[in-house]
């Protein structure tokens, strides 16, 4: 599943595949090792992005690869904006239409 964000309150900041086509969960492991499963998977993108609120579910001491996953993070949510007024879309990769279909795995 893809999500293109725009308001940003119905798609998952650290779990859902929305940040150039890839989730903070693949594109940065080991500051997700540093956050509670509880903000994991109920942290949306609007929230995490008001005044940083994401930098705060980080628990713990960071070693070097977290930090450089930290800074990399830091500098492609700068660029980041919000389309207001405008749902988010959750389409499903695996299909032209974007749809799911249990035909499509197959």
């Amino acid at each position: 599943m893809e999500s293109i964000v725009g308001d940003g309150n119905n798609t998952f900041f650290w779990t859902d595949n929305w940040l150039q086509g890839s989730s903070i969960a693949t594109a940065a492991p080991n500051i997700l090792a540093q956050v509670p499963k509880a903000k994991r998977n109920t942290r949306t993108v609007r929230e995490a992005l008001l005044d940083d609120q994401w930098t705060q579910d980080i628990q713990g001491a960071l070693d070097v690869a977290a930090l450089a996953e930290l800074i990399r993070l830091m500098d492609i949510l700068e660029e980041f904006q919000f389309l207001p007024r405008v749902q988010d879309v959750h389409k499903w990769k695996f299909s032209t239409s974007g749809q799911y279909s249990s035909n499509a795995l197959y």
